[in-house]
């Protein structure tokens, strides 16, 4: 399979983190980051996408689920050399506009930000840096495989691993649902990436096809 890239930054910060009340913890409570609405816009080879949902705060990969708060995380890559550490751009959303600045992540090679609150499903987004503007469109409600569906799918083929990982009803992990887009395919085939990590360390991945629900891979 081609090589997948996963549009999201990592703040290595401490958590340690369980479930109160005495509640029971499943995978659906355990997510630490979820997408849950996707857009993407093209301008030429420069390519962007926001991704929409809830994560954990602090952030970090460790087993242990954490608070959530809302993210809306532009990734933006662009075909010319990228040499500066920010981009300063600015964002349109329903023709209000603001400033932004990305911050360019070596490990994804692209420029990023997160606004800290949820974009709506519904909303008009752009994004001008320089002399070029890219248009968002909303691709996750053409999805034929919801972010629920996605996980429900995961939880299949994980069901082993998500097993050995309960105890006395808390599962003992933390997930992680994503979209991704494959570069072959110039980045407009997409799919669901959802991860199990556990409090030793152990990573267990699934990805799976949002526009039909086969599982191209998974461990």
């Amino acid at each position: 399979m081609k090589k997948l890239f996963f549009c999201f930054a990592l703040l290595l910060l401490p958590l340690l983190f369980a479930g109160c009340n005495g509640q029971t913890l499943g995978v659906e409570e355990s997510m630490s980051e979820i997408t849950n609405v996707y857009f993407q816009g093209f301008n030429g080879n420069d390519r962007a996408s926001i991704s929409v949902g809830l994560r954990e705060e602090p952030y970090i990969l460790d087993g242990y689920h954490g608070q959530d708060c809302e993210f809306s995380l532009i990734v933006l890559s662009i075909a010319d050399n990228m040499e500066e550490n920010v981009l300063n751009a600015t964002l349109t959303i329903n023709g209000e506009e603001s400033q932004v600045e990305l911050e360019f992540n070596p490990l994804a090679n692209a420029y990023m930000q997160d606004l800290g609150y949820n974009l709506q499903p519904d909303d008009q987004v752009s994004l001008t840096y320089g002399n070029k503007i890219i248009n968002f469109s909303n691709v996750s409600q053409d999805f034929a495989v919801s972010s629920e569906e996605a996980i429900d799918i995961a939880k299949m083929k994980l069901i082993d691993e998500i097993s050995d990982l309960t105890n006395n009803g808390n599962f003992e992990g933390e997930c992680y649902l994503k979209v991704l887009g494959e570069s072959g395919s110039d980045f407009r085939q997409l799919f669901w990436a959802f991860s199990i990590v556990s409090r030793d360390g152990q990573t267990y991945n699934v990805i799976i096809s949002a526009s039909d629900g086969s599982v191209l891979a998974g461990d």
